[in-house]
């Protein structure tokens, strides 16, 4: 668990220090990997590794009488993780990880602290090959999501879906992409959250959520592509000291 020591900062509030009070209490950590599919209009088959205080890995490619889907949520003790979602046909596809961690102030004064936390380059897209009809869809979407004891503290959200009518693109939170139509970039970045002061002897709940989704109601036709929705959030790894 040293790993996920080396993430946090201390910055006592009499000194400029970084980084220094961090190894003074290793933060109990417990790691959560989900997902769940549904092809063809059958039953949701859920899926679950975790929760954990090691790694955790889920993994499917399962395939229905005219659709498929693919998911990867998945996490370590060494702070990176990620979660992918993608389909083709009729699906209905969601990955989520989640981490939690305890951390403690044992330098025996308050100090502020700061989450550092670099998000690697992804993609959200709709491969659209043919016109959509009718009630034909495909949509994607992720959610970034970080809390401090049950408050949320930073997060970034977007939704990319296609239809008949075309396709619309709606984000919220911090600004990560860029990109136009059926594509958008996903763009790496170093992020500051602030936590706020943690008195001597405080502690305090870290939880960081990525969750994933992608759906599409696009079976095929006759002498038809079926358009296939795609959808990757990127790999993620966290670095406290700066």
């Amino acid at each position: 668990m040293n790993d996920l020591v080396k993430r946090l900062s201390f910055r006592p509030l009499f000194a400029a220090m970084a980084c220094a009070f961090a190894a003074s209490a290793a933060p109990a950590a417990t790691l959560t990997a989900t997902g769940s599919y549904q092809l063809d209009g059958a039953s949701v088959v859920p899926l679950l590794s975790g929760p954990s205080g090691g790694s955790v890995d889920v993994l499917a490619f399962p395939y229905g009488t005219a659709s498929s889907a693919g998911l990867h949520s998945y996490g370590s003790p060494s702070g990176n993780f990620g979660s992918r979602s993608s389909g083709y046909g009729v699906y209905d596809v969601n990955g989520s990880f989640r981490i939690v961690e305890t951390i403690s102030n044992n330098t025996g004064a308050a100090a502020q602290v700061d989450f550092n936390f670099h998000i690697t380059p992804g993609l959200l897209q709709n491969e659209v090959y043919a016109p959509l009809t009718g009630s034909q869809y495909v949509s994607a979407g992720l959610n970034f999501n970080v809390q401090r004891n049950g408050s949320s503290v930073w997060g970034s959200s977007a939704t990319l879906s296609t239809d008949a009518n075309g396709t619309v693109f709606n984000s919220s939170g911090t600004n990560l992409y860029a990109g136009s139509g059926t594509y958008y970039a996903i763009n790496g970045v170093n992020q500051t959250v602030d936590l706020g002061v943690l008195d001597a002897g405080q502690s305090l709940t870290l939880q960081y959520d990525l969750t994933t989704f992608a759906r599409g109601n696009a079976p095929a036709g006759n002498a038809v592509v079926v358009p296939e929705q795609t959808f990757v959030v990127p790999d993620q790894w966290v670095d406290f000291c700066h």
